[in-house]
């Protein structure tokens, strides 16, 4: 247990798990409800609300700011990580809308009717999709971007890593800006963040600026951008928003999505190389000699950036797997062939197999801890599909070379990949704790694991402990764990309950069979007693030899 001191707020650390309750926060200072509250006219959705609390996936949250605006703003970053986690095995498609209630000094907040995407098929179409109409016209894209989640500016960069544009626009802003008058108004640290990313393809890069200030709020320490200087809150039901602002915290799955990291600017004498702040630490430090202190995180040009042909080459290359696990900490990778005569999860699960037998598995066991072969399949032709079709429609010039084979099928865009864990339950506390074969090389651009119901934010999980599938030899289908529920599990028992989805669209009718398959056990142990991560069909069940679908995402 520690204690983390930025000269104005004081965060406890247990674990490496923040237990600190922040919100982004700010609006108007008078009381929007000190005239007086009209609930049917302020609360017209109490009922729904009330029935949406009840709902399984955690969709609501509540505070007693007594700055309504500030409450509002506190509804929305909380809401939005509910969200990344009720979509955990895709992600959001549309936000929905946000509900709204504010009773005897409560605010409750929910979000209602979003959908996710069905399947990661659907993510890779709107991928490419995004490279082509970002080239079609840069400029107006990125423009319609910048509107969209409320960024000060954007510079197209073209294949460019240089964002020193926008270290520019953050020293202007940082001199001369109502945000920055504001902040030093409040009593609190005016900061930029840079965004660098691209859309979807290479020459598709850019920087973006989003001006913030933290400062100390009614509770805790809390940030707001411009946007709230810009109009008052709408306070009621609404369209429900993901903006620049709410993502600071980083809590979106990086894989074939934004990457919404802030740079440390001049970080590296070499702009293309400068790292990023950590965004469990950034958006609430208070003081700037604290600020100007922190050790930025080493850029890693390979870590989710497969749109660039170098870093492509090098993930698909004769050194693919000293790659993959530098950059991702990876215990196990290998290159699959993308056929139909069996899974390509097989690789994977002769190594696990192997890697039960290990003394780090054995120890765990013997600790009363659950051993876990998490294991996923990843499809890189998609990356390549995006450049040979910006090509062909004239959009980039340089050459690019089919090295995938006609829907990927050749085995060097192809891999499966394994994260060997131990999951124990603490018997003082009750607490779930878990324990790696090899260190996280970096947690952000994996998912986060709220506190059982809801609440504070408890751990972050990295990229390759976000997505497991299920190893069940007996099924035509391959489906993956509930994200939460198999990060908790501490037994075989408890595995054996969870539910798993299909997120690939050419397994939903292999599904259906796999689920009757699952049920029989002819000469196995029950599921409950079995401590192996892979079942391996027995022939009796398979009465009939089925051909495995390849499975990515």
């Amino acid at each position: 247990m520690s204690w983390l001191f930025d000269g104005l707020s004081l965060v406890l650390v247990v674990a490496g798990v923040n237990l600190l309750a922040v919100a982004g926060v700010h609006g108007q200072d008078d009381d929007y409800w000190a005239e007086g509250y009209d609930e049917e006219q302020n609360c017209v959705s109490k009922d729904l609300i009330e029935e949406t609390m009840h709902n399984a996936k955690k969709q609501c949250v509540a505070n007693t700011m007594a700055n309504s605006s500030e409450a509002l703003d506190y509804c929305k970053k909380e809401l939005s990580t509910y969200l990344f986690a009720a979509c955990s095995h895709t992600r959001p498609e549309k936000p929905g809308e946000l509900l709204y209630c504010i009773d005897r000094s409560t605010t409750t907040c929910c979000f209602h009717n979003y959908t996710c995407v069905n399947t990661w098929n659907d993510i890779g179409r709107t991928h490419e999709q995004k490279a082509v109409d970002f080239m079609k016209e840069p400029e107006k894209y990125l423009e319609a971007y910048r509107k969209d989640l409320y960024f000060n500016t954007c510079h197209y960069l073209k294949d460019s890593y240089d964002a020193t544009a926008c270290a520019e626009d953050c020293k202007a802003l940082e001199a001369n800006s109502t945000l920055a008058t504001d902040c030093e108004t409040k009593g609190g640290l005016f900061k930029c963040c840079i965004r660098r990313d691209k859309v979807s393809c290479h020459e598709c890069r850019y920087c973006c600026t989003l001006p913030f200030c933290t400062y100390q709020g009614e509770k805790d320490v809390q940030f707001y951008g411009e946007e709230s200087l810009e109009y008052a809150q709408e306070l009621g039901n609404q369209e429900n928003k993901i903006t620049a602002i709410q993502a600071l915290e980083v809590m979106n799955p990086f894989w074939k999505s934004e990457d919404t990291r802030c740079l440390k600017p001049y970080s590296d004498p070499d702009p293309n190389k400068w790292g990023h702040y950590d965004p469990d630490i950034f958006p609430y430090i208070t003081n700037k000699e604290v600020l100007d202190k922190v050790k930025p995180v080493e850029y890693d040009k390979r870590f989710f950036n497969f749109e660039d042909p170098e870093v492509f080459k090098m993930m698909t290359g004769k050194n693919f797997e000293q790659n993959w696990k530098e950059a991702y900490g990876f215990d196990f990778v290998a290159q699959v062939q993308n056929n139909k005569s069996e899974s390509v999860m097989i690789e994977c699960s002769k190594n696990c197999l192997e890697a039960e037998k290990t003394k780090f598995a054995k120890d765990c066991h013997k600790d009363k801890g659950l051993f876990k072969c998490c294991i996923n399949t990843l499809g890189l032709f998609t990356f390549l599909h995006e450049r040979l079709t910006l090509k062909k429609e004239g959009l980039i010039s340089t050459e690019v070379s089919d090295i995938c084979g006609k829907n990927g099928k050749k085995k060097e865009c192809s891999v499966c990949a394994a994260t060997y864990s131990c999951t124990k339950k603490n018997i003082y506390t009750g607490n779930i704790e878990q324990v790696y074969l090899s260190p996280e090389v970096n947690r952000l651009g994996g998912k986060i694991l709220l506190e059982s119901g809801g609440g504070l934010k408890n751990e972050r999980f990295g990229f390759r402990n976000s997505y497991c599938l299920k190893q069940d030899y007996c099924s035509v289908s391959e489906s993956m764990y509930d994200f939460a529920s198999f990060s908790r599990a501490t037994t075989p028992a408890e595995i054996c309950k969870l539910a798993t989805d299909v997120i690939d669209e050419n397994h939903v009718e292999g599904s259906k069979q796999a689920k009757k398959l699952e049920s029989i056990q002819m000469g196995e142990k029950p599921c409950e007693t079995r401590i192996s991560n892979v079942r391996i069909c027995p022939k009796k069940v398979l009465k009939v030899k089925h051909k495995h679908k390849t499975y990515f995402f």
